[in-house]
């Protein structure tokens, strides 16, 4: 199974994600940006523990990796296929209507 773990580079979702990860858990990492001023120094924390934690690939972000062609009689989910991917846009779209002066 794969969980989504969302990573801001600190010591909290890193530990989180480490423990998802020893309980047998493939790691998909996501990092938002949500202008906080350390932003970078998170950023570059977020990329390392990834590197450590996932294991795979997606040949959607990866040249190197062969993007399966269209094939309606085919009987196998695609190599592009991401699951949920609306959703997760959906869900970092979502924001405090307070924010937006709504």
């Amino acid at each position: 199974m794969e969980a989504v773990c969302s990573l801001s580079g600190g010591m909290d979702s890193s530990t989180l994600a480490g423990v998802t990860k020893s309980k047998g858990y493939g790691i998909s990492a996501l990092h938002r940006n949500y202008g906080q001023r350390i932003e970078g120094t998170e950023l570059v924390c977020a990329k390392k523990i990834a590197s450590l934690l996932v294991a795979g690939a997606s040949c959607l972000t990866d040249s190197r990796m062969i993007v399966d062609a269209f094939n309606p009689e085919r009987q196998h989910i695609p190599n592009r296929y991401v699951p949920c991917r609306k959703e997760a846009f959906a869900a970092a779209g979502i924001r405090d209507p307070t924010e937006c002066g709504v």
